[in-house]
């Protein structure tokens, strides 16, 4: 589980940069973004307005931008052992699985691809089940583990 939730926290973080300096070069550039995006368009004979990039370009944006903020509260929710978070972020993963598999072309689709199947088997293999019910998956027969007292005479 605690796999699961670092790889979306990771992969969360770095998809809202990549978003966010789309976004940056959007306001610093507006015009080089759009001549840029025009000249892809001619090659693939794909039909579409400057106001149209424009409004797809920060509408997927925003989206993005709300999934990795949902998905990081989703796995945070999931590693305190919320079993309700831990479906969310189950369909969460599933759904990136679906998208990146609808725009496997690209390598960050095949990127975010991997890292939601990961986070995917690690939410319900291994130990998970047994950590959600609150047993132990060492074995120790639902103890606890054990704890340490900490010393006064250092400053850790």
């Amino acid at each position: 589980m605690t796999a699961a939730a670092v790889i979306t926290w990771a992969s969360a973080g770095l998809v809202a940069a990549a978003v966010a300096v789309v976004m940056l070069v959007l306001v610093a550039d507006r015009e080089q973004f759009l001549r840029e995006v025009e000249r892809q368009a001619q090659d693939t004979n794909l039909q579409v307005s400057r106001d149209q990039i424009l409004a797809i370009t920060w509408t997927v944006s925003a989206v993005a931008l709300f999934w990795c903020l949902a998905a990081a509260l989703l796995a945070v929710a999931a590693f305190r052992r919320s079993k309700a978070g831990r479906i969310r972020l189950a369909v969460s993963a599933g759904m990136t699985v679906l998208i990146s598999m609808l725009l496997i072309l690209t390598v960050v689709a095949g990127v975010t691809l991997l890292l939601a199947g990961a986070v995917l088997a690690l939410l319900f293999t291994g130990g998970a089940n047994d950590w959600y019910a609150g047993r132990d998956p060492g074995g120790r027969g639902g103890q606890a583990p054990p704890t340490y007292a900490r010393s006064s005479s250092g400053p850790w």
